[in-house]
């Protein structure tokens, strides 16, 4: 179509008409997705309609939907759903959402011209686009509809206009069928007034999310009763209509009640006359009479089928002044009809409950969507906006109300970002989506005024106060404070009552909570602020609340008064931040002090006290600037900004310099050295925990000192000094139960388990770390809890109890990723990674290893950055790359050395002196070995010993001295706490049996030596059982010895294999079967069984490799399979 075409005017008289009739002719078709069409185009013909003078093409659009339409449902009259064929339903469903989209075309064709409420400075920057193209654009989108439905034949070929002037007497009964409709509604102009709303069913909302299962639910509600009375209350702008209109378009409604389905839309029933009107219009009731009510109750019992009739926005006429009675009279007249469904929207409580039997249960409140639905409605209309960041923060900040997210979406699609528009929102509240113009549908502002300004609220004047207040109290408030809270409103109960049933607040989950949606507290906040009276009272109240919960740790009632203030958290910090910033005082600091220090136990956040300090500089008050500088340090160490901490530290002790205060500075110096150990710089920080005891001392501080003290032993447990350790740690325990410092004494135990785990003693140092943990749970502090849990996990990896290890360690990095401390996170990524190369998982180990090592690196943890690298090595050792484990260990080594921690150095060294063992290098093997176990026993670290004289008993087999081979490791045994331990705590090393995967030859120099020695105890051991497992040892090592040339990792399972046999079979020598435990027995009939079967894989892989045989056309399309698989997952099968 070039040009426009005559089907507007002949078929219409113009687009305000042509609506009109489609609107009728929805209820002539009761099928939902033609109905769907039907309102998708009357919707484009209105927005076209306002643009029309303004766009060209804008007619030619237009009529091209009038004549599609109409070509469309003019045959479709009265035929149901099952009338319609498959294609042609697929064509008008595609013809729908080519309608809707159009409409959101035009709709932003008509904001780009409807510049008439814009200012002239913002007129000149409007970016109005290319109007016209995006006109032709929508015109020619309907093309294939045209094409499809045979439009043009229908208009223009003089063909098809004879057949049907043939058809006459059906085309003037259409004709006269809408002439009829709009004489009709000509005539009711008379009756009605024409300003009043549409009767026309809304079609269900294009964009429509999170509701469907509410919707279905009262769907079934109201097809399950004869007359089902039901009200959806909820605020305005919660989406009361459109949740009504889709149950009124919903298939089974549809079927049900069919055209005795009718919409009365009631915001325009400002008197009992127009809401009389308005229910004859929504009824079709003709009847000129003066008694309306009458007309209707009379149609209604001479049509006995079911009728269904919403009620929407029925607070107006509910509101009417002086005429509730009466509006309360015509409700139970329509609910006194036995064959009428009702269902009501409004804002409020249910109507009428004394004299109304409303259907039971009733139907919850209207509530906000959730996130994930805010989500889809906002991209739905800002599609570009599902990338940015703060999405999520700017539906948080509307409390996902439907209509300020609809409102929003619509906006951002203008050119600004979620970005942009959440500082818009913080800075400008409701006004960001505010049209000045608009209506309760399209301006949020306009939604909350209405209910403000209703009789309600007006007859009641301390609702509103108390409005004003609960808006600026986020987190809600509790009902039983309100008394307290604001004592100069002096019916507080009555004013609650009026804002539930203005639906201005809310009860929440917690029915003692009172709460504001986000938009109604940011308008209120805005156009009807707080009196300064008020807010006064506001702010008193929460400072004496926080007063009221002093903070002592060792207070039985610490945790309560933590709890206390953690209820009232949000509100605490929104008033004491408008305090600080407005009227900063002494008393507003120490409470933002004391409020943040409740925080340091729960959840970190340095917002308030940050104020507090800048609070305290505008006071001149040094005293109070250095505690909120120690207490703002200490929040960000806990959030492991450690040099944000530091600089925060370094000023508190300054300005308690200045101030005179020995004491505080003397405790900054303390805390400067928990920050020095937390990055592992241990010289610094013993040096700092030694002049801070001092300090303490001269000031006659007992309980600081100690702390101290406590302080130094742990470090002496970081760097392997475990004697020393446990003898302070003693006697701070006994000290600190003298002085009352129970959390402390906790602590000390706590630290007394670690040592036990260190060497070795884990059952000893996993009952005590669980009782510890039971006794952190009384104290409002998490991360002494959350520490035990890694402990435990260590106590797991030590025994090789590895998934139990990987389960507690992922639960402790949850907890500490709830806190956001990001050091325990990468800590809990590292001890996860130890598990995974326990498990032979190193490819996890390593991905693990890595992002836990670069999350150190962030946070400059020297102690962690270096475990991560040792670890690192030691998955490289188990994957076979050598070169790169010793680089990493001796890298690692250097760290370790520099950081002062001894045993971990020793680690590494002991791990060099493997790898020289691997490569042959057996002197400077011995060399290293030996030194590692002079620093162990020098630490009293059995487990490091033990580990050192299998390693040189390894030796002693390669180089043939069986003797002192056997006599190496029966003083191994001796020594081992567990068969084959993990590493020690804090950082482990690898165990033995993670050794015997690395290379081949790593115990003995030749298989045929091994099988010599292993048969040798076949003599020395004369238990049947016993035997079987050393024959069955041997007929293994001797299969891996003809593969080994062909598969390098068949040496690592025979090096295994004789590890595990050995420190087995050293023991048993010259034993009987009696003298043998029943544990053991099953252990090696389980070794046994793993033994037979790992023979069969080897076996067939021998089979794949013996290829001597077979001629050389056949090699080269041999399957051999995965050989080196086969055998790594027969070494894991001996973890």
């Amino acid at each position: 179509m070039e040009k426009a075409t005559p089907a507007g005017r002949y078929l219409l008289g113009g687009a305000q008409i042509s609506v009109q009739i489609l609107q009728s002719l929805q209820s002539l078709i009761p099928v939902p997705f033609v109905q769907v069409a039907i309102g998708a185009a009357s919707q484009v013909i209105q927005i076209a309609q306002a643009v029309q003078s303004n766009v060209e093409g804008v007619s030619v659009l237009t009529d091209r939907v009038n004549a599609v339409i109409l070509v469309v449902i003019t045959p479709l009259r009265g035929k149901r759903e099952t009338d319609i064929s498959r294609d042609l339903k697929a064509s008008i469903e595609r013809l729908s959402k080519d309608l809707l989209a159009i409409g959101s075309d035009v709709q932003r064709v008509k904001k780009r011209v409807d510049i008439s409420r814009i200012s002239s400075i913002v007129k000149a920057a409007v970016r109005y686009g290319d109007n016209a193209g995006l006109i032709a654009s929508c015109t020619s989108r309907l093309d294939w509809a045209m094409q499809v439905f045979e439009v043009e034949s229908h208009i223009q070929n003089s063909l098809r206009i004879a057949q049907m002037a043939d058809k006459l007497e059906h085309v003037q009964a259409d004709v006269q069928d809408i002439k009829a409709i709009v004489h009709d509604l000509a005539g009711r102009a008379v009756m009605c007034d024409s300003s009043l709303p549409s009767t026309a069913i809304p079609p269900k909302p294009a964009i429509f999310y999170g509701r469907e299962s509410d919707v279905e639910d009262i769907v079934h509600r109201i097809l399950s009763c004869a007359a089902a009375r039901y009200a959806l209350l909820g605020p305005g702008g919660i989406g009361k209509t459109s949740v009504a209109a889709a149950i009124m378009q919903h298939p089974d409604v549809v079927i049900c009640f069919d055209s005795r389905r009718y919409w009365a839309s009631c915001e325009q029933a400002s008197s009992l006359e127009s809401l009389y009107t308005i229910l004859a219009k929504a009824f079709q009731i003709q009847d000129g009479s003066s008694d309306r009510m009458k007309a209707i109750l009379s149609f209604l019992r001479t049509d006995t089928r079911q009728h269904i009739i919403v009620l929407d926005n029925f607070e107006t006429p509910w509101d009417i002044e002086g005429r509730q009675s009466d509006v309360l009279d015509a409700l139970c007249a329509l609910f006194a009809v036995p064959n009428l469904a009702i269902l009501v929207t409004m804002r409020g409580s249910l109507p009428g409950i004394h004299r109304i039997m409303w259907t039971q249960p009733p139907l919850p409140p209207v509530r906000a969507l959730s996130l994930e639905s805010a989500t889809v409605l906002f991209i739905q209309i800002y599609p570009e906006a599902s990338h940015d960041q703060a999405l999520d923060a700017l539906l948080a900040a509307l409390d996902y109300v439907p209509l300020a997210v609809t409102l929003m979406a619509k906006a951002g699609s203008e050119g600004e970002t979620p970005t942009e528009l959440l500082a818009r929102w913080m800075l400008e509240g409701t006004d960001v989506i505010h049209d000045a113009g608009g209506d309760r549908r399209t301006s949020v502002n306009m939604s909350i005024e209405l209910s403000l300004r209703s009789n309600l609220l007006k007859n009641n004047p301390d609702a509103l106060r108390l409005l004003s207040v609960l808006a600026i109290l986020p987190g809600g408030v509790r009902s039983e404070i309100i008394p307290n809270l604001v004592p100069t409103i002096y019916h507080v109960s009555k004013a609650r009552a009026v804002l539930l049933k203005a639906s201005l607040i809310h009860t929440g989950s917690a029915v003692c909570v009172l709460h504001v949606l986000s938009p109604i507290s940011s308008y209120v906040a805005r156009y009807h602020p707080l009196s300064q009276e008020l807010w006064e009272s506001v702010r008193d109240f929460y400072i004496k609340y926080v007063f009221d919960c002093p903070l002592n740790i060792n207070d039985p009632r610490f945790s309560k008064h933590i709890r206390a203030l953690t209820l009232e958290s949000i509100n605490l910090e929104t008033v004491l931040l408008r305090a600080l910033r407005d009227d900063p005082s002494h008393a507003t600091i120490e409470a933002a002090h004391l409020f943040s220090y409740s925080l340091y136990w729960t959840s970190p956040r340095s917002n308030v006290v940050t104020a507090a300090v800048e609070a305290s500089k505008v006071t001149n008050s040094d005293y109070w600037q250095s505690r909120c500088l120690r207490l703002l340090s200490g929040i960000k160490r806990r959030q492991s900004k450690y040099d944000e901490a530091l600089q925060y530290l370094l000023d508190a002790r300054r300005v308690a310099l200045q101030a005179g205060d020995r004491k505080l500075a003397a405790r900054c110096l303390k805390s400067l050295g928990d920050l020095d150990r937390d990055r592992s710089r241990y010289d610094c920080a013993r040096k700092a925990y030694e002049e801070a005891g001092l300090e303490h001392t001269g000031l006659g501080d007992q309980a600081q000192a100690v702390r101290c003290q406590a302080s130094i032993a742990c470090l002496d447990t970081n760097q392997g000094r475990f004697h020393k350790a446990r003898a302070t740690l003693q006697e701070v325990m006994v000290k600190r139960e003298q002085l009352g410092d129970s959390y402390g004494a906790v602590f000390c135990r706590q630290w007394l388990a670690y040592i036990d785990s260190s060497q070795g003693y884990y059952d000893a140092a996993r009952t005590a770390t669980l009782a510890v943990r039971q006794e952190y749970e009384g104290f409002a502090d998490k991360s002494g809890a959350m520490s035990c849990l890694r402990d435990l996990s260590w106590i797991d990896l030590g025994q090789e109890r590895f998934e139990d290890s990987r389960c507690i360690a992922e639960a402790a990095r949850q907890e500490y990723d709830c806190m956001g401390r990001s050091s325990g996170v990468a800590w809990c990524l590292r001890d996860l990674a130890i598990a995974d190369i326990g498990q032979g998982r190193y490819e996890d180990a390593r991905v693990r290893l890595e992002k836990a090592q670069t999350e150190l690196e962030l946070l400059g943890d020297q102690g962690g950055i270096a475990s991560c690298t040792y670890y690192l090595a030691v998955v490289h050792q188990n994957q076979g790359r050598l070169a790169d484990a010793r680089s990493a260990l001796q890298q690692a080594r250097g760290q370790f050395g520099q950081l002062g921690v001894a045993h971990k150095a020793a680690e590494c060294l002991q791990s060099l002196g493997d790898i020289d063992c691997m490569e042959a290098k057996y002197a400077e093997a011995r060399g290293s070995i030996e030194e590692a176990q002079r620093e162990f026993e020098r630490m009293g670290m059995q487990n490091g010993v033990a580990d050192c004289l299998v390693g040189l008993g390894s030796i002693c087999l390669k180089e043939g001295q069986y003797d002192e081979a056997r006599s190496v490791l029966e003083k191994a045994r001796s020594r081992k706490r567990i068969l084959i331990p993990l590493p020690d705590l804090p950082v482990p090393r690898m165990s033995l049996s993670q050794k015997a995967k690395s290379a081949g030859g790593y115990l003995l120099t030749g298989t045929q030596i091994s099988l010599q020695f292993l048969q040798s105890f076949d003599s020395l051991i004369p238990v049947p059982f016993v035997q079987v497992a050393i024959g069955a040892s041997c007929q293994l090592i001797t299969i891996a010895q003809a593969i080994q040339s062909n598969v390098k990792s068949a040496g690592l399972l025979a090096d295994r294999v004789i590890a595990i046999m050995l420190v087995i079979l050293t023991p048993l020598e010259r034993r009987e079967a009696k003298d043998i435990s029943d544990d053991l027995k099953t252990s090696l009939s389980r070794l046994t069984k793993d033994l037979c079967a790992i023979e069969i894989d080897a076996q067939r892989i021998k089979k794949r490799t013996d290829t001597t045989h077979i001629p050389s056309i056949i090699k080269a399309t041999l399957n051999y399979g995965d050989n080196a698989g086969f055998i790594t997952k027969s070494i894991g099968r001996l973890d």
